[in-house]
Parts: C-alpha cells; structure tokens; sequence
C-alpha cells in the first residue's frame, strides 16, 4: 500500500501534482525536482499537460499512478534504450553561451556579459564575452565547475542558495565553496566586484551507479547579489568603510547561504559541427565553396547547405535585391536595394559562433583586371566550385577556366518545375560543358522530359529596360528543389564521378521523379584553331545506321552547338538519313523530307541550345573515310553556307569498324586522324 496525495491546479494550467506521504520513500528515478525534498513528487509523464488531458480520465489517471509505483518497485520504469533523466530541473529560462567558454573549468573566471530578449518576459539570456557590448541587461563573471560523473534521477532538490548547490555538488565530489574561494583570493584590483556571479555547472551523467558517462546536463546559476557580496558571503573578505579587506583566515562559518541563485537551462551557442551532428551528418572536413550566384534558387541552396553545417563559403554575385527577388529569395524584405552577396554572407556568418564562415565578392565572374583578382585567387582556393547562376555564359567559363576545383552546376527549368543538377568527377575528365551537352541530348531523346521547356513566354516586366525581366514560378516549387539540390550537391561532394539528373515535381502532386542520364567521357580532337567535343553515342548511332543501309552509302545531319568563344564544337546527336535520299553503293545524295521539322523540334526542345551544325555521309567497307572529290564539293558548299553565320564548315566522314573521320573548318592536305570507339 502507498498513501499519496495529488493536489489539482484550479486553471487546469499544468499536471496535477503526485506527492509520497511516507517520509522514507526511497530516492529513485523519474521524480520531480522541487525545492524541498520531501515529500517526494513523482513524475507521471514527459508529455505536455495539455496533450494528456485530451483523453484522460479520473479512473486512468489512478491507473497511471499505480502503474508508476509497479513498475518502479521492480526498477523497469526507465527503458533501457530510453534517455537518461535530467539530474537537475532549471527555470523556464534559457542561457546561450559561446562555446569555447567551455574550453576552461573550475579554476578560471571569464566575463560574460549578457543581453535579455525574448519578448515582454525576456526569458532568453544571450551571453558574450565582448565587454563593449552596449545592450547588456547583466554584467557577470562566470565559472565552470565540471563534476564528476553520477547516476540519473538521484539528485533530492533544487538548490536556492550558494550553500544548497555546494551541498548538491558535494555529492558527486565537487568542493564548490572550496573552489570559489580559490579563485576569489587571486583577484586583483581590475576585477568587477559589482558584476553579479554565474556559475555554470557540467554534470556528467550514468545509466547505471558503476556506468560510463552516456551524456551531459548543463544548468547556470545565476546569483542576486554581486561579487562583492558573495566574497564576503565566502568569508574570503569583509567590508569595512566601503572597502574590501581580505581576512588572514577564511570565516569558515560563512559558506554561501545568504546568497540566493536561480537555475538557468543553458545552451551552448550553435557551431558547425554542431549543425552537422543535429542535421544528422558525419562530421567531415570543411570543405571551401566558392559559389557563383545566389539568386533565388542559389540563395536558398547555399542556405540549406550553411545550415547543416556544411563548407567555408565564397559568395560571388554583382546583383541587388529589387522588390520582385523576395517571392523567391532566401532573404528578406529588409535588405531591399543591397548586394545579394553581401546579406547573404552575412546571415550565414550570424547562425554560427565560430566568427567569419562566408565572405562575398560582389562582382560578375565574368569580369577581370586588378579587382577582380582576389575573388579568382578565393575561387582558385576552393576545393568545390557551385554555379547557381543559371547562366550559360557562367558556366562555359567556369568549365573552361584553370582551377583544379571540381564544378557542380545546377539550375531549374523556366517553370520551377524541374531540377538539374551536373557535378563533374574529382579528376574532372568530364567538365561542365561535356555534361551540359548531355543534358541538352537527353532533351531531345528521353520522352520523360517532354514539356521541360515551355512553349509560351512566361516572363513579366519589371522595368523599362528590355532586360527588366523576371519569370513566373511559385517560391513552393523552388523551396522543394533547394532542399534535393542541397542534398545532392553534399552526396556528390562525397564521391569521385559524373553525375547528371534531372529531378521532375508534379507541381499538382509534388511527387518528384527522376531521371538519371548516363555519362561517359566525350571524345576529343583538336583541329587548327577548333576543338571537336564528340558524345561517343554519336559514333555508334552513325555505326548502326551505317550497317543497317549497306551496302549502300547513307548519311544525315549532325546536330550540336557551336561555341564561337572558346572555340568548340559540341557534336551530341546525329540524324539519319531523309526518306527522300539517294543512296547507291558509291553514291549518296542527302534529301530533306521533314527534315525542316525535325530539326526545328530540336531547337525548341532546348531552347536554341541545339541546332543544325553539319553533315555525315557513310563510305563503304573496303573503302576509307578518306574525302572523295565529291565530297570536297559538298564541303565546299557547307563553307559557303556556314560562313554566312560566321560558323565553320563540319563534315564526318563514316567508315567500318565504327571510325569515323571529322573535318572542321577546312580540309587541309594533312587529313586528321579518325576518332574510334
């Protein structure tokens, strides 16, 4: 039998309260911590108040009752795989204190000043060791007392007073008023004596008695009274005249009691790996971003990826936030009119106490001279380059430029509707170019990706200029992408390959299907002042067209794109032959049935990224891909045309054995060598 009383608050506010009326009620676990130790309280339940009494009755409630002293009699009340008890309740207030104050313990005494907030109650107590700060609410000199591990749920009360914490850390073998003492006698004329004492207790804590310690609690006690006060509450010293006069002896009868403290919860302030281990991360090295972009979809992937704890950052971007970024932008309306780059880094540099994590750039990529040099020394320095900027401009340059960092590129679709998302491998033996062509194939190839581009114009105005354009897309759609391209840009940190996916949102049903292509190398050839980048797939299309119209030649147009700039061209696709083309076994004549439509399919398909870039025609077996005088006729009459566009003359020439033989620009009389599979 166990005689309890259980006494019920009138406002309903809070759980009634469950107390022992024996005096020798044992010490166990699962009790609740009030000023005084007897009668005990026992703890029913963690859950809110407000939740249980939904559905509670009176009868369960006894039920609950004698379930806790059942199971508390036979020891199984706390499971084994269940979180240890705090060992000490604190007050509803909450202390965040810089991290490394944590570095020193028990000897050392560290200014805190600390600054109120946390609306009309202001119960969150922001703590900093800069003594200029002028808005500290309290000045204090703070202590960290690390104890020695002890059992969960074994501690009898709160304590109140100096005294009443001494006599609680006594327990576990810490000498509190001992320790103060020590550390009040070494203080010297520049310490402030007025400033009030916070002492901040580490209390390792076990499962079992002879256990290993599993976790931490850490509470402050914040005193009433000022150094001042408390030294002489220590009988280190007495005030005579307003003066203090340390005393030859100790006044051991003085240990604290007159001076009252109340229990604080405290929160170490965030640190990245911190972020890392609460977003569920291994802790790694920091990797260094430098980032090209942080627009909408930029800000908020570079948000994401800070908030996990993720990379040292470089922001690169010239742009100013405008009215219209704040459907879409990470950050707020309160930064209207600044550099994109520069809040970004700010905020970021505000979520963690290690100080400076971003820096930002605020100028074009694109740009150069003497101011721009640091920014490309940063991104030279990077160990992961990220283009967010949607710009095909951006990443050619980036793909082309000489940093030994990796790329990764990703971008949404006109709609916001899906994601791409291109890394290059460690060693990069595809760059960003190379996997920016792939994409654009698959466009053309994949019927899944139908509809990735629009068919209408969806943009709007949003000044006079003919480049004051924004477009149409919901802020939902895009906060869904940030999160997969977050994720997805840390996976691919984590490995050594190409990847290339496009991630597809129902915007109706937000399910998200992706379409993973496939990458390998792109064949390679350099030709006077062109160079020819060639999807190998393009070889063996040819090949298998080749075979199938044997014995007779057969032929088609090649589909790619010219980058007049660095002086490439990209060679992804091949079309066969017309229908209404002459093929002979010595002879082939190309037609142009539907061959307008197919290829103007291509270019809205991606946006004029692909495009009519030449001719193939296929020799027989026995023969060689050397040009016949037919063919240089034909190559003739595709440099007359080509060069009205200011583009070169293209020509492949198949042979067997899946070779084949590129002439670009001009046919010199040292022929080029064939490109194989």
């Amino acid at each position: 039998m166990e005689r309890v009383a259980v006494t019920f608050n009138e406002t309903d506010d809070t759980y009634p309260e469950v107390v022992s009326l024996r005096p020798d009620f044992p010490l166990v676990p699962h009790l609740n911590l009030r000023s005084q130790e007897f009668p005990r309280s026992l703890c029913l339940d963690d859950r809110p108040w407000r939740e249980i009494r939904l559905t509670l009755t009176a009868p369960a409630y006894i039920e609950h009752i004698r379930r806790w002293l059942t199971l508390t009699s036979r020891d199984q009340l706390h499971q084994p795989g269940q979180l240890l008890e705090p060992l000490l309740a604190a007050s509803g207030y909450r202390l965040v204190i810089p991290p490394e104050f944590f570095g020193e313990s028990n000897s050392t005494a560290h200014y805190l000043g600390v600054s109120i907030t946390g609306g009309e109650n202001g119960r969150i107590f922001l703590a900093t060791t800069d003594s200029e700060d002028a808005k500290l609410g309290i000045q204090a000199l703070a202590f960290h007392i690390r104890c020695e591990p002890q059992q969960h749920g074994v501690i009898r009360h709160a304590p109140s007073s100096l005294l009443g914490l001494h006599d609680l850390l006594n327990t576990s073998g810490c000498d509190l008023v001992s320790t103060l003492r020590t550390i009040f006698k070494d203080f010297d004329e520049t310490t402030p004596f007025d400033h009030r004492c916070i002492i901040v207790v580490s209390l390792p804590k076990t499962r079992t008695t002879d256990g290993q310690a599993e976790s931490t609690d850490t509470v402050a006690f914040l005193s009433d009274s000022s150094i001042k006060d408390i030294g002489c509450d220590l009988g280190v010293w007495e005030m005579r005249d307003g003066n203090r006069s340390y005393l030859l002896e100790v006044d051991d009868s003085k240990r604290g009691g007159a001076t009252n403290i109340d229990a604080i919860n405290v929160t170490p302030a965030l640190t990245q790996p911190a972020a890392t281990l609460l977003s569920g991360f291994s802790p790694g090295d920091k990797i260094r971003v430098a980032v090209i972009g942080v627009g909408a979809l930029g800000s908020q992937v570079a948000m994401n990826l800070v908030r996990s704890g993720f990379g040292i950052w470089r922001l690169i971007d010239d742009d100013e936030l405008l009215p219209h970024n704040f459907v879409r932008h990470a950050l707020s309306g309160n930064y209207i009119g600044c550099n994109k780059a520069e809040v970004l880094a700010f905020e970021m540099n505000s979520l963690f106490s290690e100080g400076q994590i971003a820096k930002a750039y605020t100028m074009d990529l694109l740009v150069s001279g003497d101011k721009a040099r640091e920014m490309y020394e940063s991104i030279a320095d990077a160990n992961v380059i990220l283009d967010l900027s949607a710009s095909v401009a951006v990443a050619r340059s980036l793909a082309h430029a000489n940093y030994t960092a990796r790329r990764i590129s990703t971008f949404l679709n006109p709609m916001g509707t899906d994601l791409v998302v291109m890394a290059e491998p460690r060693d990069r033996s595809m760059r960003l170019d190379h996997l920016e062509m792939y994409y654009y194939r698959e466009l053309i190839i994949n019927p899944d990706l139908a509809g990735h581009f629009p068919s209408a114009d969806s943009t709007i105005r949003y000044g006079l200029s003919c480049r004051d354009i924004s477009l149409q897309m919901p802020q939902d759609l895009v906060a869904v992408h940030a999160g997969i391209a977050a994720r997805a840009i840390r996976n691919y940190c984590d490995n050594e390959i190409a990847n290339l996916c496009i991630s597809r949102c129902n915007p109706d049903t937000f399910n998200i299907t992706p379409v993973n292509i496939a990458v390998e190398p792109m064949l390679s050839q350099r030709q006077g002042d062109w160079t020819l980048s060639v999807h190998p797939q393009v070889l063996r299309q040819i090949a298998e067209i080749r075979t199938v119209h044997l014995p007779n030649e057969t032929g088609g147009v090649l589909i790619g794109s010219f980058d007049t700039e660095h002086r490439v061209a990209y060679i992804v696709h091949a079309l066969p032959s017309p229908p209404d083309s002459i093929e002979w076994p010595n002879l082939y004549i190309r037609g142009c049935s539907h061959l307008t439509q197919e290829v103007k399919r291509i270019r809205d398909a991606t946006m004029m990224h692909l495009d009519y870039i030449g001719e193939w025609h296929s020799h027989p077996d026995g023969g060689d891909t050397i040009p016949s005088s037919d063919d240089l006729k034909v190559f003739g009459w595709l440099t007359e045309h080509m060069h009205i566009e200011g583009r070169p003359a293209l020509m492949l020439i198949a042979g067997q054995s899946a070779s084949s033989r590129f002439f670009i620009d001009r046919i010199a009389e040292e022929y080029p060598e064939p490109l194989c599979l």
